[in-house]
């Protein structure tokens, strides 16, 4: 391996490193008390060194939304090629969607947070799990959508963001039957008003 391979290796592997603590960061303290001086002595490198691979804390944000996005087009990608039952293939995405939400709310709130940006440009990432949800949608409804598919999928994941942040507020007071019969509501009210 030359010089410049291991150069470029090692930035790739630093650029890594810096978004999985990131992640477990946020993961652990929240957005709001997330820092990069606090993430540059986690992986014990100077804060100069992150801005070398990220603007500011808004731009390393949008970096593990990426990562987010690309990782849940990649299960969605082998997940719809079995031969599985539209709605239940729905039904599934739901659910995963949701015990994620719940399983990690500070990180899920953060890249809400993020999504919601003004000044957040959708990646390839994001627009390939619309197209995903579109060709999903389009297999689901047995009537035709009024407007165009790419507004009812904007539709969908924000109701879908919104009731995952509704569960995580609600989450110290629930059991997991009722966690289960809200997610249950929710797909049925969706699927519903699709078919």
């Amino acid at each position: 391996m030359s010089t410049e391979s291991r150069k470029q290796k090692h930035k790739e592997n630093l650029k890594t490193l810096i978004i999985e603590k990131a992640i477990g960061i946020i993961m652990e303290k929240g957005y709001s008390r997330f820092t990069i001086r606090l993430l540059a002595e986690s992986i014990d490198y100077s804060p100069r060194t992150i801005y070398l691979y990220f603007k500011n804390k808004e731009d390393l944000l949008h970096a593990i939304i990426e990562n987010v996005f690309s990782e849940t087009v990649e299960v969605m990608t082998l997940a719809s090629r079995q031969n599985i039952e539209s709605a239940d293939f729905f039904r599934s995405m739901i659910n995963r969607h949701i015990r994620n939400a719940l399983s990690n709310p500070s990180f899920y709130k953060a890249v809400i947070q993020g999504i919601n940006s003004s000044r957040h440009m959708p990646s390839e990432s994001e627009k390939r799990l619309s197209e995903l949800l579109s060709h999903i949608l389009k297999k689901c409804v047995k009537t035709e959508l009024k407007n165009d598919t790419e507004k009812s999928v904007e539709i969908l994941l924000g109701s879908l963001r919104s009731t995952s942040v509704m569960l995580i507020n609600k989450g110290p007071h629930l059991g997991e039957p009722e966690i289960q019969n809200y997610i249950e509501l929710y797909t049925d009210i969706i699927l519903r008003g699709l078919t």
